[in-house]
């Protein structure tokens, strides 16, 4: 199903990595909250330091890429999607429009963990995350006599809440190793984790005499997107993505 793509799981799971970098430069150990980044972005302004400033200013350009933005100082992800079939066949549902708004809490934390070049380096992130998404959809009934032949539609609209906790884990070892006399080489691994806790998706069909079989089957759909099996396999992806970009990076 393309409602939520897999951006949006893999967008959530890492633009929070970027908190890291506000503190990294002074600290080997660190937590920090979005809330926290939010407020040394705001303050990127009055940096003296040149090379934070940079840095700063290269965090905040990721951000705003990556269609994420803060509200109230939490940091808000939003997609919008149109003309998206979500089933197959000559009865079909198509989403005219959807748009979605996943909101991670102020209070959402990464840890980052490092001790020498020599160990594994963690980032540990406790997402709290509230998800509304609202949409114009039709439903399509049809018959196949050679092709589909359309024999009813009826539009309706939708709204989808709830709320996602999810526990996330990124460990990158540098594993370096002497190649040379004087030539010390870095053989980087990358290994992605995640443990969904909760989701509880809530659906309201309206103007539709199929909204009670629509809202379970839009529950239904969203919970195998988010389900712990499809976010193993979107992670063991983007964990093989990273590894190829590392390799292509050394």
């Amino acid at each position: 199903m393309a409602i939520f793509s897999r951006t949006i799981i893999t967008r959530c799971l890492f633009s929070v990595s970027a908190l890291l970098y506000s503190n990294l430069l002074h600290a080997e150990t660190l937590s920090v909250t979005i809330a926290e980044l939010n407020s040394v972005l705001s303050q990127s302004s009055d940096q003296t330091d040149t090379v934070t400033a940079e840095l700063l200013q290269r965090i905040s350009d990721a951000i705003n890429d990556s269609n994420i933005s803060f509200q109230s100082g939490e940091l808000l992800f939003s997609d919008r999607k149109v003309d998206t079939a979500v089933s197959d066949g000559c009865n079909r549902t198509v989403i005219r429009q959807i748009d979605i708004d996943v909101l991670l809490s102020s209070e959402t934390a990464l840890s980052l963990t490092l001790d020498s070049l020599y160990q594994p380096i963690t980032i540990d992130v406790d997402i709290d995350a509230h998800i509304i998404a609202t949409g114009e959809a039709q439903q399509i009934v049809g018959v196949r006599l050679g092709e589909c032949r359309n024999l009813a539609t009826d539009s309706f609209t939708f709204d989808i809440d709830g709320d996602l906790s999810l526990a996330a884990a990124l460990t990158f070892e540098l594993n370096p190793a002497w190649t040379a006399e004087s030539t010390l080489s870095l053989f980087p691994t990358v290994q992605l984790s995640a443990q969904l806790s909760q989701f509880s998706p809530l659906v309201d069909v309206d103007d539709t005499i199929l909204s009670s079989i629509l809202e379970k089957y839009i529950v239904d759909e969203i919970s195998d997107v988010f389900s712990q099996s499809n976010i193993d396999t979107q992670l063991l992806q983007l964990q093989t993505s990273a590894a190829d970009a590392l390799d292509e990076a050394l």
